[in-house]
C-alpha cells in the first residue's frame, strides 16, 4: 500500500471540496449584492426549518409573500436552491391530495464555518444555530402518519384523518364566494325591484293628481256662472 498516492489523492480532493465551497459561498454573495430575491426565499426557508425542523413545509405562496414574489417565481428560485446543493425539496401527497413541499437544509449550509461566514447574508444562519443548540427545533415528525414512502422525490403519506388539500381549500373558498354573488345579486334585486316599484307608485300618483286636476278644470269650465265671473275679473268689469 502506498500512503503517499493516498495522501495525494485525499489533499487533492479537500482542496477540490474547498473550492467548490468557496464557489458556492461566492455566487451567494453575488446574489446578495445584486439584491436578489433568491436570497430571501433562501433566508425564509432557512428560518422556517430552524423554528420547525422536519415538519418544515410552507407553501410557495408564503415564501413568495415574506420574498415579495409571486408564487410561480418562487417555484423556480427553490429548484434553483436545490440545484445549487443548498437545500432540499420534496413533494408531498398526503391521503391522494398534493400538499406544500418539504423543506430540508443540505450539510453545506449546515457547516459552522460556511454558516459563520454567510450569516451576515442570511441573517436566520442564526436562528438556526440558536434553536439547534437550545433544541426548540422538533426532532422528530410528530403528525399522526400511519403509513410513509417516497416515489420519485415525492413523499406519500397515508394519515388517520382526511386532510384538505390546497385544492379542496381553494374550492370551498370559490364555492363560499359564489354562493356570497348569489346572496349579494338577490340582495341587489330586491332593492331593485323596491326602487321600481316606488317609481311605478310615484307615477301612478302623479297621473292620478294630474287627471283629477283636469276633471276639476273640465267640472269648472261647465259652471255658467264661475265662468262669467272670471271674464268679469278679465274685462275689468
Amino acid at each position: 500500500m502506498n500512503r503517499n498516492i493516498s495522501v495525494r489523492n485525499n489533499q487533492a480532493f479537500s482542496k477540490e471540496y474547498l473550492q467548490c465551497d468557496k464557489d458556492i459561498v461566492d455566487t451567494i454573495s453575488e446574489w446578495f449584492n445584486r439584491e436578489l430575491s433568491i436570497i430571501s426565499v433562501l433566508d425564509y426557508i432557512i428560518k422556517s426549518v430552524a423554528i420547525y425542523g422536519v415538519n418544515s413545509h410552507p407553501s410557495q405562496t408564503t415564501i413568495g409573500y415574506h420574498a415579495n414574489i409571486k408564487r410561480g417565481w418562487t417555484n423556480v428560485l427553490t429548484n434553483k436552491l436545490v440545484d445549487f446543493k443548498l437545500i432540499e425539496k420534496t413533494r408531498i401527497i398526503i391521503d391522494g391530495d398534493e400538499q406544500a413541499c418539504e423543506y430540508k437544509l443540505t450539510s453545506f449550509l449546515k457547516d459552522p464555518v460556511v454558516a459563520w461566514k454567510l450569516k451576515d447574508i442570511l441573517p436566520s444562519l442564526k436562528l438556526l444555530y440558536l434553536f439547534r443548540k437550545t433544541k426548540a427545533a422538533p426532532k422528530s415528525d410528530c403528525t399522526p402518519y400511519i403509513v410513509i414512502y417516497f416515489k420519485e422525490l415525492t413523499k406519500i403519506v397515508i394519515t388517520k384523518f382526511k386532510s384538505i388539500s390546497r385544492k379542496q381549500k381553494s374550492k370551498k373558498n370559490k364555492m363560499q364566494q359564489r354562493i356570497q354573488e348569489q346572496i349579494t345579486q338577490k340582495e341587489n334585486k330586491y332593492y331593485q325591484s323596491r326602487n321600481d316599484l316606488y317609481e311605478v307608485r310615484q307615477k301612478l300618483l302623479d297621473e292620478q293628481y294630474k287627471k283629477e286636476q283636469e276633471e276639476k278644470l273640465m267640472l269648472a269650465s261647465q259652471d255658467i256662472g264661475l265662468v262669467n265671473f272670471i271674464q268679469g275679473l278679465f274685462n275689468g268689469f
